[in-house]
């Protein structure tokens, strides 16, 4: 997206989130009143012609934002939008670029939590030739496999850049933990780790199921007619059909106490704070008192440095609380701003206070409507979140009669004794300042890209209804993959076929057999041109081989849980861990796998090994082994599922880690209960070598 593109999308982003800094006396504000009509598709089309400049400015807002991902795929909002400008069914890229030029015109966009935006400027006499290109965009991509990886690739280097910013760092830990659990802690960047398992399924059922007309809103402003402007969106958009999927919103949490988290980073020397609670949304009633009153809480206490706001969505809100502090005085500050708060909300504001407030606020209303994308963000801002129409009218008039006593009660409702505090800086520094407030959670600074917690990725204790659930599904699980007794029958395997494997930018092919038999023995072997490795097990000795030489040396303690955990983690071995009465199953929730959706089910053995698995949600077959608990994730994607003696075996695997495909195994042959014999897995014995003859 280029810079001017990026400027068009800011102004939106702003009025629909953060309340703006300077908001104008009723009487002096003149409001741009549009022309709205609603299309048989149940696109709406507001009109604001302005011919003070030969330009017309064009925004389409779809509901489309990061709350609307399905569970497990965090980042397809923006990736499906960053899609957008990748080809069409008519336009390849660089035909699409060259014809934006040769209008003289710009498009841009960008993602956020409730709605994608895509916009574009252009000359008024080309107006229907740029909504054309609008609309091919939106409606026609062709999102190609080939140029999402390209996407994929670019997203990821975003999202890099940004978690070297300790202020987004820290704005990104606060949402994700005062709504843990919910849509609404999700980045919409998305997540590093989680990226690069995304694929062109999910973005097409994404593009499929969220970009339809009867959500959207389509706004145009310039040098435009509206008779001229509402002929152009019936032909260019009024083709455009479906209906968008239906989601219920999630209610947001409540405040329960203080909670703290801190993101360690050890080289700071000057901490990030943000304290945070769920705020109102942009339509309720007390949402310009918290404007108001946000104001003022950075004036209780000037010396403290702190920033206030709140951010409305249509469903929900944040209110929030910025500072920063040196690392040593973390907890004097932290102390400073709850001394702040309490006098916030305990007495009712000073009038003159309140009216330099009002004054700072009102001042500046009418530069809202100054420029023409600056009049579609404020039109959109009240029809996206429901407001009446009259909201951009009344608005001044609403705030210049908030009284001290209306903003001292909104304060008091939103904001309750207990908020989450993150606190970006060296953890073994921060906690003994911190403790005094409640339970320390502390996270590595890398596991930003996981601040949401997935069904896959859930830790908490589950509910008893959650345990009752996981060994319903997996029972289920098991009889659709044979029975227990059948599973239970198979005393060893043996498997063989084509591996791939991922070495930086290389892939080596080569053939892959793995042979087990209980109890605990595994003996994987792998074979790449001009290289052969073996790994055996058995109990807690482990051993290998490598080379074409064979040199075999013994396994350490690493390398035996390596292999003892390679052993448990075929299907069979699995299946078992679910129906063992001794193991914790617990059914986490639903995520989308391959374009399925998938129940998840948490194992955990009595000897604490834990698995998540995923199980199509109708056929109860198994999609895919996650392990996650260590940091990192190292997920198992299983397909192409065949009846081998009556049991359903996949004959594909693909592992991942952190998102990153590692190896792909493509099974040729399966065979069970072959008579192995325990000989098998022993690690070789080599003769001693003979004895010098006397000279």
């Amino acid at each position: 997206m280029n810079a001017r593109a990026l400027r068009l999308a800011l102004p939106l982003a702003a009025i629909l989130g953060m309340a703006p800094s300077t908001l104008p006396a009723a009487e002096a504000v003149h409001v741009p009143t549009p022309v709205v009509r609603t299309l048989a598709n149940g696109l709406t089309v507001a009109v604001f012609p302005d011919d003070r400049l030969p330009m017309v400015q064009i925004q389409l807002l779809v509901a489309a934002g990061s709350v609307h991902e399905p569970p497990g795929a965090a980042g397809v909002a923006n990736l499906t939008f960053q899609m957008l400008s990748q080809g069409t069914a008519s336009r390849s890229p660089a035909v699409y670029v060259a014809a934006v030029e040769a209008l003289g015109g710009s498009v841009g966009g960008a993602t956020s939590r409730e709605f994608t935006t895509v916009n574009g400027s252009f000359i008024a006499t080309d107006f229907e030739a740029g909504l054309e290109l609008l609309a091919d965009a939106v409606v026609h991509p062709v999102l190609s496999e080939d140029r999402l990886a390209l996407v994929k690739d670019q997203a990821a280097a975003v999202l890099t850049r940004a978690r070297q910013d300790a202020g987004t760092l820290a704005d990104d830990h606060l949402w994700a933990t005062v709504f843990a659990g919910h849509p609404f802690g999700r980045s919409p960047q998305g997540a590093l780790r989680g990226l690069p398992a995304l694929g062109v399924a999910q973005v097409r059922a994404f593009h499929r199921e969220r970009y339809r007309p009867d959500r959207t809103l389509l706004a145009i402003a310039g040098d435009v007619t509206p008779e001229r402007a509402f002929r152009a969106a019936e032909d260019l958009l009024g083709p455009w059909g479906g209906r968008t999927a239906e989601t219920a919103p999630a209610a947001p949490p409540t405040g329960t106490g203080w909670r703290v988290r801190i993101v360690d980073a050890p080289g700071l020397d000057r901490a990030e704070l943000r304290l945070g609670v769920p705020g109102p949304a942009r339509a309720a009633k007390d949402y310009d008192a918290m404007v108001v009153a946000s104001d003022l809480l950075e004036q209780v206490d000037p010396g403290a440095g702190i920033h206030a706001g709140v951010f409305g969505l249509k469903d929900g809100g944040l209110f929030s609380i910025a500072a920063a502090a040196p690392v040593d005085s973390v907890g004097a500050e932290v102390a400073r701003i709850r001394l702040a708060l309490g006098g916030w909300t305990a007495g009712p504001a000073p009038e003159r206070g309140l009216a330099a407030v009002r004054h700072r606020l009102l001042g500046g209303y009418p530069l809202q409507f100054e420029t023409l994308d600056g009049v579609i963000a404020k039109w959109m801002a009240v029809a996206f979140n429901g407001l009446p129409d009259d909201a951009i009218a009344t608005e001044p008039e609403h705030i210049a009669g908030l009284t001290a006593a209306d903003v001292r009660a909104a304060a008091a409702r939103w904001v309750p004794d207990g908020m989450v505090l993150v606190v970006l800086g060296p953890a073994e520094r921060l906690k003994p300042q911190l403790a005094s407030l409640g339970p320390v959670e502390v996270v590595t600074r890398g596991d930003v890209a996981d601040v949401v917690e997935e069904p896959s990725t859930a830790m908490a204790p589950p509910a008893p209804e959650a345990l009752s659930k996981g060994r319903a599904i997996a029972a289920l699980a098991i009889a659709a993959h044979g029975g227990l007794a059948r599973l239970r029958g198979i005393k060893d395997s043996n498997i063989d076929g084509d591996i791939r494997m991922t070495v930086g930018h290389e892939e080596l092919k080569g053939q892959a057999s793995q042979l087990r038999k209980d109890p605990m023995r595994f003996l994987f072997t792998m074979v790449f041109p001009g290289i052969r490795t073996v790994q055996g097990l058995e109990g807690d000795s482990a051993w290998s081989t490598s080379g074409l030489g064979g040199t075999e040396e013994a396994g350490d303690s690493v390398a035996v849980a390596g292999l003892q955990s390679g052993f448990r983690s075929d299907l069979l071995h699995l299946l078992l861990a679910a129906a063992d009465s001794t193991s914790r199953v617990a059914w986490r929730g639903q995520e989308r796998v391959d374009d399925r959706d998938a129940d998840v089910i948490e194992v955990v053995a009595s000897d604490g090994d834990r698995r998540v698995l995923c199980f199509d949600a109708v056929s109860h077959q198994m999609l895919a082994m996650e392990q996650n608990d260590a940091g990192h994730s190292a997920r198992r994607l299983y397909r192409d599922l065949r009846e081998v003696n009556g049991v359903l075996w996949p004959f594909s695997e693909e592992r991942l880690l952190d998102g990153q495909r590692t190896m792909t195994f493509t099974l040729r042959h399966v065979a069970f209960n072959t008579g192995v014999k325990n000989e098998v897995f022993r690690r070789p014995k080599h003769p001693a070598p003979p004895k010098a003859r006397p000279r």
